[in-house]
């Protein structure tokens, strides 16, 4: 049987470190496929800096694509609205 995920703030290691060209790249990556800030925070190992994380995006002009559509855009598109 599989061990459910359990957040432990060790996973953290990149929280507070500066950021470079890799770590960039993943957060436009994770949100331009409609992960959430959380998402990417996590990904990031930074998931105990998730206001840097949103600020960051934020700076480089970056949104999640979930965030940007609205209920009825992902639905009206889908279904000819």
């Amino acid at each position: 049987m599989r061990k459910p995920f359990v957040y432990s703030p060790s996973h953290d290691l990149r929280d507070g470190e500066p950021w470079d060209e890799e770590d960039i790249r993943d957060l436009a990556a994770v949100l331009n496929r409609g992960g959430t800030i959380r998402d990417a925070a996590s990904l990031l190992c930074r998931g105990g800096a998730i206001d840097d994380v949103a600020r960051k995006a934020k700076e480089l002009g970056l949104e999640s694509r979930r965030d940007r559509q609205t209920y009825s855009n992902l639905f009206g598109e889908r279904y000819g609205r």
